[in-house]
């Protein structure tokens, strides 16, 4: 949420981060950014750029990587855009490919009400090193996971519960509760006096 930065100093973290990824064969292990699993679904990431362009300033990305070896994929070099309103279609929308939205907010009520705001709460993310600030976003954003001070560890992914809230994602995936969609609860009573 709160990093203690400039924004400029943050932003420009972010996108140095972002500019390091390796796009390439998934299952290669220094890539970070494969591509996207259909045609189809690139050309939907590619219309979610196209309506950020007019939404916000794009600040890295926003095309298809003009390397040979990527030229067999449905690869989307990852995109971000800052200054974009709440309203945005890139903001409000689940995209699911390479892209971010940059909203800034003032104080922590303002956060939450703008991740509040979608119809939409698969997972959302604060830094804080303000545990009473952590404790209050998790309480307050309606989002299947919030992570404080990470972002998808998959190392933890593994043994959690994985599900939205509102429009995203449908049940729970991986840890005991992944498996109560498999199992029929039976009850069994017994009086023994």
């Amino acid at each position: 949420m709160q990093t203690g930065l400039p924004l400029g100093v943050a932003e420009d973290r972010l996108l140095s981060h972002v500019a390091a990824n390796k796009l390439g064969d998934p299952f290669a292990e220094d890539t970070t950014c494969g591509p996207l699993v259909t045609e189809t679904q690139l050309n939907r990431v590619e219309s979610y750029v196209e309506a950020g362009r007019s939404a916000g300033r794009l600040l890295i990305g926003g095309k298809r990587p003009d390397r040979p070896d990527l030229s067999r994929g449905w690869f989307l070099e990852p995109t971000v855009f800052d200054q974009v309103s709440p309203d945005a279609r890139i903001a409000q929308q689940e995209i699911f490919g390479p892209v971010r939205s940059i909203l800034t907010f003032k104080d922590v009520d303002e956060a939450i009400q703008l991740a509040n705001q979608t119809i939409f709460g698969l997972v959302a993310g604060c830094w804080t090193s303000n545990l009473n600030t952590a404790m209050r976003f998790g309480r307050s954003v309606r989002a299947g996971g919030i992570w404080v001070n990470s972002y998808r560890d998959d190392a933890v992914l593994r043994h959690m519960p994985i599900g939205g809230f509102k429009h995203s994602g449908l049940g729970r995936e991986m840890g005991p509760e992944g498996l109560d969609a498999f199992l029929e609860t039976e009850s069994i009573m017994i009086r023994l006096t």
